[in-house]
C-alpha cells in the first residue's frame, strides 16, 4: 500500500515509484503546497476557463489577425534537412517547406520518428531512445449524483487507473470524475469498455452514466501524456534537449 506521499508522486508521474525521477517531483511539489492533496486543490481552483484548447484557439486567432502567419494543418513531418543557410522540412505526403530558422516542438517519445539529415547529436539521440514515462490514457466518467464531487483516490497497483478525482458537476447535475491510467498496467479504453468501467469501480462504488476517453499512449504524435523524466534523465540530457 502506498503512503500519502507516494500516492502524490504516482499522481504526478503516472508511472511507478521506480521510474519517476525526482526532477519533476521537485517542480510539481512546491506548486502543490508540499502536500499530496494540493495537486487537485490548486489544479481545480486555478484553471483556464475554456481549457487549453480555448487558449490555443485564442493564440492562433490573434496570430492570424496579424496577417503575417502562414499555416498548414494535418501535415505530419517526415524529415528535416539542414542546407546551411536554409532548413527544409518535408511532409509525409511530399510537400516541402523552407525557412531560415525552425523551432522543433516534437515530443520526446516521438522525436525518433522524424528523420533529421544532420544528426541530432549523441545526447539527443540517446534521450529520444530512452524516452520518458507518462504512457497513459485519460478517462472522464459521468457519475450519477453529486456525492463524489470532492472525492479522490489512488490505486497502486490498481486495475489500469492510478488516480481519479471529482472535478465538479456536469450540466445534467451529475459528478464529473477524471481518471488517469497507470503505466505499469496500461489501460486502452477503446479496446475494452468493460475493463474501463471495472478500473474505476475498483477504487469506489459508483453508477457510471457515460465515459469519454483518450489514449495518449497510442497517439502517434504524442507517445504519452505530460512529460515526466526517469531518474537521472534531467542531469544527463536536459541541457542537450
Amino acid at each position: 500500500m502506498a503512503t500519502d506521499q507516494e500516492a502524490g508522486f504516482l499522481h504526478i508521474g503516472v508511472g511507478t515509484l521506480d521510474n519517476i525521477g525526482i526532477f519533476d517531483i521537485l517542480r510539481w511539489w512546491p506548486l502543490s503546497d508540499y502536500k499530496p492533496s494540493g495537486i487537485n486543490e490548486y489544479g481545480l481552483a486555478y484553471k483556464l476557463k475554456n481549457g487549453q484548447s480555448g487558449l490555443a484557439r485564442a493564440i492562433f486567432t490573434e496570430a492570424v489577425a496579424t496577417g503575417n502567419l502562414s499555416y498548414k494543418f494535418s501535415t505530419p513531418i517526415k524529415s528535416v534537412k539542414d542546407h546551411g543557410a536554409i532548413l527544409e522540412v518535408t511532409s509525409r505526403d511530399g510537400m516541402s517547406f523552407s525557412a531560415n530558422m525552425m523551432i522543433c516542438t516534437v515530443p520526446l517519445n516521438v522525436l525518433g520518428d522524424v528523420g533529421f539529415e544532420q544528426a541530432l547529436g549523441p545526447l539527443k539521440l540517446a534521450a529520444a531512445r530512452q524516452g520518458r514515462v507518462g504512457l497513459t490514457s485519460k478517462v472522464h466518467y459521468e457519475i450519477d449524483g453529486k456525492f463524489l464531487r470532492s472525492w479522490s483516490g489512488t490505486a497502486y497497483s490498481g486495475k489500469g487507473l492510478i488516480h481519479a478525482y471529482g472535478a465538479g458537476t456536469t450540466p445534467a447535475g451529475n459528478t464529473h470524475v477524471v481518471a488517469v491510467g497507470a503505466e505499469a498496467e496500461q489501460l486502452h479504453p477503446e479496446e475494452n469498455i468493460e475493463k474501463t468501467k471495472e478500473a474505476i469501480l475498483h477504487s469506489h462504488d459508483m453508477d457510471i452514466e457515460r465515459m469519454v476517453f483518450y489514449n495518449w499512449t497510442k497517439d502517434e504524435f504524442a507517445g504519452g501524456a505530460w512529460c515526466v523524466f526517469t531518474p537521472g534523465f534531467a542531469s544527463e540530457y536536459l541541457d542537450a534537449l
